[in-house]
């Protein structure tokens, strides 16, 4: 699925769930597709920008899939093709689902 795809399936049941609320009279206008590209990119942005603040034990949560933590790589090294590497300790991102997600 790509990004624009996934904006319009968003959009799509945001709409059916949003304009399900009101009377046939008194309808708002339907989300649009730029309004929930918004949502989803901020989202993105509010993660990339708590990552640097978040401490190990907390979490980043996205309701109804899971949450996302900082975990913490140690120092790597190693010999790939006769050169020797190394890579200092990290921070990585990563994404928990909820326990219902772990049987799809």
């Amino acid at each position: 699925m790509t990004k624009v795809e996934m904006i319009k399936a968003v959009a799509a049941r945001v709409n059916e769930k949003y304009l399900a609320q009101y009377d046939e009279g008194n309808k708002p206008k339907p989300i649009t597709k730029a309004q929930v590209e918004l949502i989803l990119d901020s989202y993105v942005e509010m993660v990339c920008d708590e990552l640097p603040a978040l401490d190990e034990k907390d979490k980043l949560p996205l309701p109804g899939l899971g949450g996302f933590k900082k975990v913490k790589v140690g120092e790597r090294s190693g010999v790939a093709n006769g050169v020797a590497w190394e890579k200092p300790e990290h921070y990585k991102l990563v994404f928990k689902p909820l326990p219902a997600f772990k049987e799809v």
